[in-house]
């Protein structure tokens, strides 16, 4: 009995003396024993470290443990307490009772494939001693894999890594890392983690319960991150990004459960915020102040061999101040104040996708502003986009709202549009589109391929039920390309489109747009359009009223080649657009008209003008309340280069006025259809008034029974338009010549038959008309006239004229100083005809 007590006392007293030897050595131990694989990396052991094994409690304790390379520290512990029961290995268990860490410190180098921690290059470790899994499926598992462990806490606070990635330096804080009630047994892992931390200044917590078993694993997810810098790891961005700076705030509470390959993920709540966003590339840049993307439901399912995903979310997002425009440019593509949604319902399934939703609204929209002194070509106040259903092959909006604002339109000097932006800088290669053929192929089949090839582009389709101005849009017109800058303010104040739908290429687009100026103008436009077709389709009709011409004398002066100074246009249009071919018939009443270099009496006195100018013609239309009224129509191919508004208000104006001008000038010269005639030309569309010519007989002179009407319709004309002066062109020609002749022959004949005058008396009579020398089969235009014939002739024209005028002046009354009398002329023509001619 004695010795077995001095037995077990010895034993026990080994025991104690052996645990205590490991306490009182291990810090040795642990020093001796680490030396030389330290060594190996060139880092060593600071002499103040300690790390001490207690069997007694069954513990290890570190303090103030010290790793140095270089006299630099690589990795520093304040302290490190680990219980565990050694007992519980009999009951193969690994029981880790607690183990709490604090103060720990850690260098951690990452450059390529290297990877240094603490001095220790993790590359330098070789697997040199592998162990061979059994092939054997039955064989007995070994002691290690029956075993179980638990650990019931285990706490790490202060721990500190500074990280150098690829020369950049990062700042990781473990505030606290804690796993609760981790337990691994029966090849199923159990436990709870909580993480606070902060990353390069961002606060990240964590909170999740973890079920791992050998084919599935569940885990309920809470995360919260706050400040994240993007900022810190734009040097990981692709060399197309040059920036991508901004502030990520996320809130995440999922539920993930991985069974085989699938892994299911159900969301109790997902925010996440983006804040103060600045993103520059190569050709953009942007900047946004706040992005908010909340997720109340989400239910998804990944598949980790496929890759495929199906999903369905509700969504709501909302979205502040958002500006795009070019790098190192004050050129603006687009701005947007505020984004907001309603909730979205988000269906995924592979690559297939459906959104649906209420309404979409934006705020504070602004496109293409090109420079700080030129506005934007377009301010929208607000859109509203309300009941749409999007998917891969089409995109229904029910409805469009659109709210008023500014479209600012700025033509330059060379007639461009300078407020456009330019988008040839967008990109250095050259777009052909789609539609385009690169050969010129004379074929019916063009167009089709052209439409089929066009049929592909509109793909997702369009379809829009309806579109609504809800409040009124300036549209601002400024044209530095004429003489004198014009610019002028049109409002749009109610705009309806129906039926947009590109499935159908030929489906009439309703549309019905009231427009007006700051003044009286107003003007409506409705009809239908085919937007979709490769060629032009479209009916519409068109009024306005009282739109003031002045404001556009530039352009008039231009197009019809005079000013006009005052007045006010209605127009009434109608016309079609089939295939590029427009077809259409206008009205236009010019009401109160005043046109430059014309006075009010324009159509007294242009008879005998050469060429009516176009403002005068349009002064012959007035009616009895000084308005012009004109029927226009216009034909042509829309894209013909020549077609376009100076050709319209030009050419087919002035062609209209004209033939106008020209049926009230022929009723108005009906009762001195002898005297005037009115002639338009169709080269130059020239309207001209001129008088008839009064024809005579060879050799006449007195007025006779051929020319009686032409003298008794001049005279009343010449009464009628007292303001008129007349010019009395006298013309004689060759037959006058031969006429004379013939009458002194004959005269010559008859007096020698009375006092028998010998031959040569006769001859030398016949020499005052010095007959030429031809004989009778020679044709009358092929002799000359000799200078005394050719004074006779001129005499011969002055007694007509002279003749003429004394009819008018003692018969009709009319005064002299009307009537005057041109220099005579000789026609020697072939063919000419003696007359009188007339001008103004």
């Amino acid at each position: 009995m004695k010795l077995a007590r001095n037995s077990l006392i010895s034993i026990v007293l080994f025991f104690i003396l052996s645990y205590a030897l490991v306490w009182l050595l291990s810090p040795w131990l642990v020093r001796t024993f680490a030396a030389d694989t330290l060594a190996e990396h060139n880092v060593v052991l600071d002499s103040n470290s300690t790390v001490r094994v207690n069997l007694f409690n069954s513990s290890l304790k570190i303090k103030t443990l010290s790793l140095l390379q270089d006299d630099e520290v690589e990795y520093e512990l304040d302290q490190l307490q680990l219980y565990y029961s050694f007992w519980a290995l009999f009951k193969k268990e690994v029981h880790i009772k607690r183990v709490y860490l604090s103060g720990m410190k850690l260098n951690v180098l990452m450059q390529g494939d290297n990877i240094v921690v603490a001095g220790v290059d993790i590359n330098s470790f070789t697997d040199s001693e592998v162990l061979e899994e059994s092939d054997d499926e039955n064989a007995e598992p070994g002691f290690v894999d029956t075993l179980s462990y638990l650990a019931p806490e285990i706490l790490l606070e202060n721990i500190n890594i500074d990280l150098i990635n690829e020369g950049h330096a990062h700042t990781i804080l473990i505030n606290t890392l804690a796993l609760k009630q981790s337990e691994y047994r029966n090849q199923v892992l159990v436990s709870s983690i909580e993480l606070d931390a902060v990353f390069d200044g961002a606060l990240i917590e964590m909170n999740t319960d973890v079920t791992v078993e050998t084919q599935t694993a569940k885990a309920d997810l809470v995360v919260k991150l706050k400040e994240f810098d993007t900022a810190f790891y734009n040097y990981l961005l692709p060399d197309e990004i040059n920036k991508l700076d901004a502030k990520v705030n996320a809130d995440l509470k999922l539920n993930l459960t991985l069974d085989g390959d699938l892994l299911n993920i159900n969301s109790g709540s997902l925010q996440l915020g983006v804040n103060d966003l600045d993103m520059q590339e190569v050709l953009y840049e942007a900047s946004l102040k706040s992005f908010e993307l909340t997720v109340p439901q989400l239910t998804a399912q990944f598949n980790i061999e496929t890759s495929d995903v199906m999903a369905n979310a509700q969504v709501q997002m909302a979205l502040s101040t958002l500006n795009v425009g070019l790098t190192d440019s004050p050129i603006i593509l687009s701005t947007l104040g505020r984004l907001s949604t309603s909730d979205l319902s988000v269906e995924l399934k592979g690559e297939d996708y459906k959104i649906t939703g209420d309404q979409i609204q934006l705020e504070g929209l602004m496109a293409s502003k090109v420079s700080d002194e030129l506005p934007a070509l377009l301010k929208m106040d607000s859109l509203n986009i309300n009941s749409f259903d999007v998917t891969p092959s089409v995109v229904k909006m029910d409805h469009i709202e659109l709210g008023g604002g500014d479209t600012y339109v700025s033509l330059d000097k060379e007639y461009f549009l300078e407020t456009l932006l330019d988008t040839d800088i967008l990109t250095d290669e050259v777009v052909v589109p789609a539609t385009q053929s690169t050969d010129a192929v004379e074929s019916d089949n063009v167009a089709v391929v052209q439409t089929e090839q066009e049929v592909e582009l509109l793909d997702p389709r369009i379809q829009i039920r309806q579109i609504t101005l809800i409040d009124p849009m300036n549209v601002v017109i400024e044209d530095k390309s004429t003489s004198e800058i014009f610019k002028k303010v049109f409002i749009v104040t109610d705009a309806v489109i129906d039926g947009v739908d590109s499935s159908e290429l030929t489906k009439q687009t309703q549309f019905d747009i009231k427009f007006a100026d700051e003044s009286y103008f107003k003007g409506e436009a409705k009809g239908w359009i085919t937007p979709f077709t490769y060629q032009l389709n479209f009916y519409a009709d068109l009024t306005m009223r009282e739109f003031p011409l002045h404001e556009v004398a530039p352009y008039l002066k231009d197009s019809l080649g005079f000013e006009v100074k005052a007045g006010q246009m209605d127009l009434d249009f109608s016309g079609s657009v089939r295939n590029d071919i427009l077809q259409s018939d206008s009205v236009v009443l010019l009401r109160g008209a005043k046109f430059g270099n014309t006075k009010q009496d324009e159509g007294s006195n242009i008879i005998g003008k050469a060429v009516i100018p176009l403002n005068v013609a349009l002064g012959m239309l007035r009616d009895r309340d000084g308005n012009i009224e004109l029927k226009i129509p216009v034909h042509g191919d829309v894209y013909d280069p020549s077609f376009g508004v100076g050709s319209i208000v030009g050419l087919v104006v002035k062609k209209v006025a004209m033939a106008q001008a020209k049926s009230y000038l022929l009723n108005l010269f009906v009762p001195y259809a002898k005297v005037v005639s009115v002639a338009l030309s169709a080269g130059d569309l020239a309207l001209k008034v001129r008088f008839e010519d009064l024809q005579y007989a060879p050799s006449q002179t007195e007025i006779g029974e051929a020319q009686s009407e032409f003298v008794g319709q001049i005279t009343a004309l010449l009464s009628d338009k007292e303001d008129v002066v007349v010019r009395v062109c006298p013309i004689a020609t060759k037959d006058d010549l031969l006429a004379l002749i013939e009458l002194e022959k004959a005269a010559a004949l008859k007096e020698a038959e009375v006092i028998e005058v010998e031959p040569v008396e006769v001859i030398e009579s016949a020499e005052i008309i010095q007959e030429p020398e031809v004989v009778e089969s020679v044709s009358v235009e092929d002799f000359v006239i000799s200078e005394l014939q050719y004074e006779q002739l001129l005499a011969l024209a002055t007694k007509r004229a002279e003749t003429f005028k004394l009819k008018l002046v003692v018969e009709g009354k009319i005064d002299s100083s009307r009537l005057l009398i041109c220099s005579p002329k000789v026609d020697e023509k072939k063919k000419a005809i003696p007359r009188l001619e007339f001008g103004a």
